[in-house]
């Protein structure tokens, strides 16, 4: 039997909830009916054969009949929401467009930082390790607004909005 077959056969999915559901006891600890998922790292895990797989990995082999070819992403941002909705197939570039403001960021926004020797704003997107410039502005608001104009049309369904 394998892994995918072993999943299908021990767990259910509500795509509208995003729980996944034991469907068979395995144990006195993993009954059928018992919600399962630990965290880790924000990510709900379940252990199927000694390994460790995300709950969004499984939701999707549970709704699609198959793994996903890249990675999941939470729309939301939100590691622990499972639904469906909530979910969607990404490559490793679409799902880091997806990132909130990160711990480094001094301007609020994303896309946006000061240049000190132009005291001016400016607006740029890294894509591939490539900055591009999008201009430079007086006030942040600015600089934001052009690079979600840029980002909207460059990122489409992945651009995060932050802001908004």
């Amino acid at each position: 039997m394998t892994v995918e077959e072993k999943i299908k056969e021990l767990f259910s999915y509500d795509p509208k909830s995003g729980q996944v559901v034991r469907k068979v006891t395995t144990s006195s600890r993993a009954k059928a009916g018992d919600i399962v998922g630990y965290d880790s790292h924000g990510y709900l895990q379940v252990s199927v054969a000694g390994t460790n797989y995300p709950l969004h990995r499984i939701a999707w082999l549970l709704m699609t009949g198959c793994w996903p070819k890249y990675q999941v992403d939470h729309v939301n941002r939100c590691r622990a929401d499972n639904t469906w909705k909530n979910l969607r197939e990404a490559t490793s570039q679409e799902n880091a467009r997806n990132r909130g403001i990160q711990e480094n960021n001094t301007s609020g926004f994303v896309g946006v930082s000061f240049n000190k020797r132009l005291q001016k704003w400016e607006a740029y997107s890294k894509t591939k390790g490539k900055k591009s410039h999008l201009g430079f502005y007086s006030t942040d608001v600015e600089a934001s607004e052009a690079y979600k104009t840029y980002a909207r049309i460059v990122f489409g369904n992945f651009y995060a909005k932050m802001e908004e």
